[in-house]
């Protein structure tokens, strides 16, 4: 056996004996700051899933087509966080008049989420399109809905662009 060996080995002895004769009030002081840190450094969170990700193409396109029928002049539009910077919405499914403007959508987006006037948040059709505030609901999801009959728009409240 080696140095190296020999040091390591004294090292996992040295720490099992130390960990084992540790009382146990210790033990949970420990465990409880690791839960902590965990918490507060987000390690230990689940990810989040996104629509896309919780459904398959299947039961969202029949969840769109059903919405469709039986609301024909409505947009269906699922509304994510694109990041951690802002808070999530409580809900992500919206069914908007198709004469909404995308700033009134934006502006529903906005109280949902009780944002102050001097902060700002980018959306995001389809992860890559900013549309102009005065273009219609009806416009963008004609040229934007995803195969399952959604129109996808995500929210950052940073400039993703550079």
């Amino acid at each position: 056996m080696n140095l190296s060996q020999l040091s390591k080995s004294v090292y996992e002895e040295t720490s099992i004996a130390l960990y084992n004769n540790t009382p146990d009030v210790i033990k949970e002081n420990i465990n409880n700051v690791v839960d902590v840190f965990n918490r507060q450094t987000n390690i230990s969170k689940k990810k989040k899933y996104t629509f896309r990700e919780k459904f398959s193409l299947k039961q969202r396109t029949c969840e769109s087509n059903k919405i469709l029928t039986k609301y024909p002049t409505k947009v269906p539009i699922i509304c994510e966080r694109l990041n951690g910077q802002v808070k999530d919405l409580d809900r992500h499914k919206y069914l908007c008049p198709s004469d909404l403007t995308m700033g009134d959508f934006i502006y529903i987006i906005r109280k949902r989420l009780s944002l102050k006037e001097h902060q700002s948040l980018f959306f995001l059709v389809n992860d890559t399109i900013m549309f102009p505030n005065s273009e219609l609901l009806s416009i963008v999801y004609n040229a934007e809905k995803d195969k399952d009959g959604f129109l996808y728009i995500k929210y950052s409240s940073e400039n993703t662009f550079g």
